[in-house]
């Protein structure tokens, strides 16, 4: 299924930039039926487009040769949320597509300080995870990390913890959530999803083989509408979760850690019993 856009810019009755978007999506089988999920996948897809190209459009100078637009196109910037305990390959191929894809400045890791989910025990130590996100993005400039929750007391919540990121960043900025189908697909059972989604665009990371409903989140979300950006990315069938448990078991996963973070683990014997490494030095 092939859709053609055409973009055009004016300055008064004059166009300025014309813009010709074609986005391709390709059905489930050759086959198979359109379902709901992949008919409203292609209106994302659709959307998505139109929204690059209209921001693309914006960096072009107008008709009369002049370049102060009316219109400005703000910075984007990504907050990828997580654990991160251990950081591995998966996160930084996931958050580099998803950089790229959504025209991000930079993507801002926000590692969870005391997730409400988990109990301190299953969170190691704060400045482990912190160290191997500091190696782990030594040669990725448009990376960072976010202490916002590392350095405030008490439990994380994402409302927050968007809100004082929100504030430092500026309306100029326009800040993204990053996560998974599956966190999307939770995002109504979350503390405050709708201040989150107020504050946040949301970009979201589809894996092959998976349909997820945008409907289903806006009917519980309102304040969701036009406000998600979905992203193919490839499988890659990596967790922090089973890294903890091959680590524990004595196993193989040298390759699935960069070798600075791989040495850092080793080094400081983390994930070495069930109970994760929360005070030691």
């Amino acid at each position: 299924m092939a859709v053609g856009l055409v973009v055009v810019r004016c300055v008064g009755s004059t166009p300025s930039v014309v813009t010709y978007v074609h986005c391709t999506v390709a059905p489930p089988t050759d086959t198979a039926p359109l379902s709901t999920a992949h008919i409203e996948r292609a209106a994302m897809t659709t959307s998505n487009a139109l929204y690059s190209a209209i921001r693309e459009s914006l960096r072009y100078p107008l008709a009369d040769g002049s370049t102060e637009h009316n219109v400005s196109s703000p910075a984007r910037v990504g907050i990828f949320g997580g654990t991160f305990d251990p950081p591995h390959v998966g996160h930084l191929i996931i958050a580099e597509i998803l950089r790229q894809a959504l025209d991000l400045a930079e993507v801002r890791f926000l590692p969870a300080g005391r997730p409400p989910h988990k109990v301190l025990n299953d969170v190691s130590a704060d400045h482990h995870r912190l160290a191997m996100l500091d190696l782990a993005m030594l040669d990725a400039p448009h990376f960072s990390i976010s202490r916002v929750d590392i350095d405030r007391q008490g439990l994380s919540y994402t409302a927050d913890s968007l809100a004082v990121i929100r504030d430092a960043l500026g309306p100029e900025t326009e800040m993204l959530f990053l996560m998974g189908q599956d966190s999307m697909r939770d995002l109504p059972n979350w503390s405050r999803p709708e201040r989150i989604v107020n504050q946040a665009r949301l970009g979201v990371a589809l894996r092959p083989g998976f349909d997820v409903s945008v409907a289903d989140v806006v009917a519980h979300i309102p304040e969701a509408a036009g406000r998600i950006e979905l992203v193919d990315v490839p499988l890659i069938g990596i967790s922090s979760r089973d890294l903890r448990a091959t680590i524990r078991a004595g196993g193989p996963y040298r390759y699935q850690v960069l070798p600075s973070v791989y040495d850092y683990i080793e080094q400081h014997h983390l994930y070495r019993s069930s109970r994760v490494d929360v005070d030691a030095p």
